[in-house]
C-alpha cells in the first residue's frame, strides 16, 4: 500500500513539473515571437531563481541586450565565460563570445568586444554573423580596410544580403564613395527588398552627391517643400554613424 502512495505521489509530482515546463515555454515561445524582451527577462530570471541552466543564462543576457541594457547582459553572461569555456570550446562557448562581444561594443569597449569577437572567430571560423560583428567593430575603430574585409567575408559566407550590403554601402559612403553606395542600395531597391534603413542610407548617399530631385521625389507625400529642404541640408552635412549599419 506504501509503495501505491508514494508512486502516485512521484507521478503527481512528475505531472507537476511537466505542466510548469509546458507552461514556461508556451510563455516564452508567445513573448520571443512577439520580441517582448522586457517580459522575457523577469521570466528568465525567475527560472534561474529556481535552477542554474547555462542555456536559460544565455537567453537571459540576450534578452538584455536586446532590450537596450548591455551593462546587465555583460554581467548576467560573465559566469558563463569561465563556466563553459571550461566545459567546451565549440559552439556553445562561441555564442558566449558573440554575445560577449556586443554587449561591449554596445558599452563602447571597443578593444575588449574586438577581442571577443576575434576568440569567436578563432574557434570557429567562416561564421557570417560574427565576421559581420568584426567589420562593425572595425568600421567603429576607423580601421576600413579591416572592415570591408570582414563584410566581404560574412558576404562569402551567406550572411543576409539586405544587412551585409547594407553595411558595405554605409563604409563606401564613409569613405566618400557616394556612387558605390548607391549603387549597392539602388539594386536592393529596384528587388524590392529594401528595408527602412536601406532607404535612410539611400537618401543619405543622394544628398551627398547633391541629388536633391531624388531626395525630394521620396519624401513629397509625406512633408511639405521647406521641410524637405531642411532635411535635404541635414542629410548633406550629416557624418554617417555605426547607427546606420545592420548588426545581429
Amino acid at each position: 500500500m506504501y509503495k501505491n502512495y508514494l508512486l502516485v505521489a512521484l507521478l503527481l509530482l512528475s505531472g507537476c513539473q511537466n505542466t510548469q515546463l509546458q507552461l514556461f515555454e508556451n510563455k516564452e515561445r508567445i513573448l520571443a515571437k512577439t520580441n517582448n524582451y522586457q517580459q522575457l527577462v523577469p521570466l528568465y530570471k525567475q527560472q534561474l531563481s529556481s535552477k542554474e541552466n547555462d542555456e536559460i543564462r544565455l537567453k537571459l543576457a540576450d534578452s538584455y541586450l536586446k532590450s537596450g541594457d548591455p551593462e546587465s547582459a555583460l554581467f548576467t553572461i560573465q559566469p558563463l565565460t569561465d563556466t563553459v569555456k571550461s566545459k567546451s570550446q565549440g559552439h556553445e562557448y562561441v555564442q558566449v563570445l558573440v554575445l560577449q562581444a556586443y554587449a561591449q561594443y554596445e558599452l563602447g569597449v571597443l578593444d575588449a568586444a574586438l577581442n571577443s569577437a576575434l576568440a569567436a572567430n578563432n574557434i570557429q571560423a567562416n561564421d557570417p554573423e560574427v565576421e559581420n560583428l568584426l567589420g562593425i567593430i572595425y568600421v567603429s575603430q576607423h580601421d576600413y580596410i579591416e572592415a570591408r574585409h570582414f563584410f566581404n567575408l560574412a558576404r562569402r559566407h551567406f550572411y543576409d544580403d539586405i544587412k551585409i550590403k547594407n553595411n558595405l554601402a554605409v563604409l563606401d559612403i564613409i569613405e566618400g564613395k557616394y556612387e558605390q553606395s548607391i549603387k549597392r542600395l539602388l539594386l536592393l531597391q529596384k528587388n524590392g527588398i529594401a528595408d527602412e534603413q536601406v532607404t535612410a542610407n539611400l537618401l543619405l548617399a543622394m544628398a551627398k552627391l547633391n541629388n536633391f530631385s531624388y531626395v525630394k521625389s521620396v519624401l513629397t507625400p509625406k512633408y511639405s517643400d521647406a521641410e524637405i529642404l531642411d532635411m535635404y541640408q541635414v542629410l548633406r552635412d550629416l557624418k554617417p554613424t555605426m547607427q546606420q549599419m545592420s548588426d545581429g
